[in-house]
């Protein structure tokens, strides 16, 4: 069974959802020691075609007022190139004066027509995610789309805050069981997959008896056992 890691975004802490071949998800809490970078967003453009918020009022990253009560919302900053592999994270918090939340999305376009590295739908009162950059591209706009034309909504941004993480340990606590029988085929970096190779046998024989070396090679062995790496 193969495993890959999905580069999803769920709210902190940090979860990597691990998904096998069979398309079985497995959602994994992480510990984080992170590294920031500097703030992305100072300030919001609204759209400034066919889907701008009716009203919006902003200081810096901040939304005071966003109203909308027919047609799409929509809002953007254009944050730059993003790189595959990069993680951002947000954190803001929101007031749901009326109707439903919008979007908040990482897009290849100011209309948000291609969130193809981050939407979600925000929740009142605090949010805080990570996403990680699938899509690499010169320009990538974040910000705020309403989930529909008919959506109405009268909502604030307080506290906003997106950057880069740019170092860090993570720290995966659990276990996982790779292949649940010895029959199950494993390979690595381009190798065709092999069900569970045959033991090996501990050093025996021979003229010259180098015992330290006989131990050492049986304990290699042990620990290959001990994996299920070998019968």
């Amino acid at each position: 069974m193969a495993f890959r890691y999905a580069p999803i975004v769920t709210q902190a802490p940090l979860t990597i959802r691990i998904v096998d071949d069979q398309d079985s998800t497995y959602d994994v809490a992480i510990d984080t020691s992170e590294i920031l970078g500097s703030e992305l967003v100072n300030g919001w453009t609204n759209h400034p075609t066919t889907h701008p918020f009716e009203t919006l009022t902003t200081s810096g990253s901040d939304i005071t007022s966003a109203i909308n009560t027919s047609g799409f919302g929509m809002a953007y900053k254009d944050i730059g190139a993003v790189v595959v592999g990069e993680v951002y994270k947000c954190v803001f918090t929101t007031t749901l004066n009326s109707g439903t939340l919008p979007y908040f999305r990482s897009s290849a376009d100011i209309s948000h027509s291609d969130p193809n590295n981050y939407s979600s739908r925000i929740v009142a009162g605090a949010n805080s995610f990570y996403y990680i950059i699938t899509t690499a591209r010169d320009h990538d706009y974040v910000g705020w789309q309403t989930g529909s034309a008919s959506e109405v909504v009268d909502f604030e941004v307080a506290s906003f805050s997106l950057k880069k993480v740019s170092g860090g340990t993570l720290l995966i606590p659990f276990s996982m069981l790779v292949g649940s029988a010895t029959t199950d085929l494993l390979g690595f970096y381009g190798v065709g997959p092999v069900d569970q190779p045959a033991t090996v046998s501990d050093p025996a024989g021979g003229g010259t008896v180098d015992t330290e070396c006989r131990a050492a090679v049986a304990s290699i062995i042990d620990r290959l056992q001990e994996l299920g790496l070998i019968a």
